[in-house]
């Protein structure tokens, strides 16, 4: 035995002018509004939209493309080639692709969140320490990873002093201060290691600052997502 509840695997949501968007079955003999159905309009008429459809739509009518329905003058066109009433317009699913874009560019905003944050973590760490000979060695590390992430490469034999020579000849920034200072708290005497590592940081962030007035905005931001520094390349 047939049961009694409406099918609805058939519906559509269709636009009738004054009554609004309507849930529609489009097969044939099922579309005739008998259904507990609901309108966007305190306008409806349930007799006004079943004189729409007597008029000889069928399923085919449903079948349009977004870019075969010109919203701008009300009417569409059907899949077989005719032409739709004014009054009538058909819900499509044009907006999924949209939806998924929208989808794809917040996952690739969070990946770059999570890349930047990572790297932000993994620096803050090696300055949990007292020892100004480990500091000097972070101040360094971030110099490098810094540079890495701008794709320029400094050999893991170089010295201090080498690498401040490839950051001048890579961007014109002299970093003088940042060796010097770098140098003292590696290998100076302990007594004159805490305030040569304290300078080291200091002439590191000035650095940064520096590096950063001579980069774009692209610049900026691949450095931002790059894993050179995490050695993924």
């Amino acid at each position: 035995m047939e049961s009694d509840r409406p099918r609805r695997a058939h519906l559509v949501e269709v636009w009738f002018r004054g009554q609004g968007w309507l849930p529609f079955d489009p097969t044939p003999g099922r579309g005739d509004l008998d259904g507990a159905y609901s309108a966007a309009s305190v306008g409806f008429s349930a007799a006004a939209v079943s004189a729409a459809i007597a008029a000889g739509l069928d399923a085919a009518d449903y079948k349009l493309e977004t870019e075969r329905f010109d919203r701008g003058s009300g009417a569409g066109r059907a899949a077989d080639g005719r032409d739709l009433p004014g009054d009538i317009a058909v819900a499509t699913d044009g907006g999924s692709e949209g939806s998924l874009l929208r989808l794809l560019a917040l996952a690739a905003l969070a990946l770059a969140a999570g890349i930047g944050l990572l790297k932000l973590a993994l620096r803050r760490a090696r300055f949990f320490t007292r020892n100004p000979r480990k500091v000097a060695a972070a101040c360094r590390r971030e110099l490098e990873e810094f540079l890495a992430d701008q794709k320029i490469a400094v050999p893991e034999s170089a010295t201090t002093t080498e690498l401040g020579q490839v950051v001048w000849q890579q961007v014109a920034v002299d970093v003088a201060p940042f060796v010097h200072a770098v140098s003292d708290a590696r290998y100076g005497p302990p007594e004159a290691a805490e305030e040569a590592a304290r300078r080291a940081r200091l002439e590191l962030r000035h650095i940064e600052r520096a590096l950063r007035k001579r980069l774009s905005v692209w610049q900026r931001v691949r450095g931002l997502v790059s894993v050179r520094s995490l050695g993924l390349t």
